[in-house]
């Protein structure tokens, strides 16, 4: 198990889909929203991917023509090529991967993952919170000012 050099992507392998869904599922409970799941295939020219992520039967038709290592797939979701030429390869063919961004507590989605059978391939750096500035409106004086000016109709019955 290494760190990843890139801040807030997990990936994690599950021996089936079930426990990967369920993994997934109690992620977006905790707040991560960005999450990835692929099925890794056996192949002549190296370990190929197949998309899970796409539920709608005719985007998957339609996406079926991908066909992509599982190198390009994590490099696609934001793990650092290094990373993912390490884990390429590695995963036994009918095995999950599942790649999480945007993780900001990397202790609670790890333990969320290792809690529903998977293998942490990558860990993220844990992510400072404060460090994000809230963001500045420009216009914020303005629209206050808007809106004392000009209060909301109330509905008349």
């Amino acid at each position: 198990m290494h760190r990843n050099d890139l801040l807030g992507v997990l990936v994690a392998s599950f021996p089936n889909r079930a426990c990967a869904d369920e993994a997934i599922r109690d992620l977006h409970h905790a707040g991560v929203r960005h999450t990835w799941l692929g099925m890794a295939k056996g192949g002549d020219t190296g370990e190929r991917i197949e998309d899970l992520g796409i539920a709608h039967v005719v985007a998957r038709w339609l996406h079926h023509d991908r066909d992509e290592t599982l190198y390009e797939a994590l490099c696609e979701h934001g793990v650092a090529e290094a990373e993912a030429q390490r884990i390429d390869g590695s995963v036994p063919a009918g095995d999950c991967v599942l790649v999480a961004e945007d993780v900001l507590h990397s202790t609670g989605a790890a333990s969320i993952a290792v809690r529903h059978g998977g293998t942490m391939l990558v860990i993220p750096e844990e992510i400072d919170a404060s460090a994000f500035r809230p963001m500045h409106d420009p216009m914020v004086a303005s629209r206050i000012e808007a809106a004392r000016r000009h209060p909301a109709r109330r509905a008349t019955r």
